[in-house]
């Protein structure tokens, strides 16, 4: 009888303890990390195809996107998010009402998108019904395979050793604020490609390294050879 007591001041001590604060109840917003995953997902359905990785999100916000924000500037930022199936126009329309703005579909429910730049309201659109994931943007999805390793075609090299690229935005970024993005890396704006909003630009390998890191930089790629060049260029 008395161990039942005593049993029994335990849970009671243990319970004021919790109540009084003074053992911290966990606060941070939950968040999932790959290597962790050991989701049950069998096929394709969900799975991601970007230049540099392929891979099946787990449910829920990546842990890897949280930590970008702590240290995050800008009031905005791209992201990957993931639907549970296609979104229908209703759907939309309330991610519109969280300021989340989609951008180019990139295959099985995936699309880049542009977000507030809080976790608070990043929060609330992972906890909408129809969306499965958001994730991080890396620096390696942004640029071919071959660009990225320095693997760069003659036909792209100026005599003053800059690289000819195309850099693609995200559309809700203006080609003007794109400009100026390529002069702030000390670049040189040849040509705009409008209708897939990007520039044609000679800049230095070490500032096409750094570029990968800007937010509104969707992607880089050497330009080809010139027969091809010119008719991809549309200067309207």
């Amino acid at each position: 009888m008395k161990l039942k007591y005593f049993i029994l001041l335990c849970v009671l001590f243990i319970g004021v303890i919790l109540n009084s604060g003074c053992i911290e109840e966990e606060t941070s917003l939950n968040c999932v990390n790959f290597d962790e995953f050991k989701g049950n997902v069998s096929d394709d359905y969900y799975k991601i195809y970007l230049t540099a990785r392929q891979f099946i999100p787990p449910e829920g916000i990546e842990c890897s996107l949280l930590n970008k924000l702590d240290s995050y500037k800008n009031n905005k930022i791209h992201i990957i998010i993931q639907f549970q199936d296609t979104p229908k126009q209703s759907e939309r329309s309330e991610l519109t009402d969280y300021n989340l703005s989609l951008d180019d579909y990139i295959h099985n429910k995936a699309y880049f998108a542009s977000v507030p730049a809080n976790k608070d309201d990043i929060e609330k659109i992972v906890n909408l019904s129809f969306v499965r994931w958001i994730g991080d943007i890396l620096s390696e999805d942004k640029i071919s395979k071959y660009t990225r390793e320095g693997q760069i075609d003659e036909w792209a090299i100026n005599e003053n050793g800059t690289i000819n690229l195309i850099v693609w935005f995200f559309r809700d970024v203006s080609l003007d604020d794109a400009e100026q993005i390529i002069k702030n890396h000390e670049g040189i704006v040849n040509d705009r490609i409008k209708s897939i909003n990007a520039l044609v630009v000679a800049i230095s390998q070490d500032a096409m390294t750094e570029m990968v890191n800007e937010d509104c930089v969707q992607f880089i790629e050497q330009v080809p050879p010139s027969p091809i060049n010119e008719h991809y260029i549309d200067l309207g």
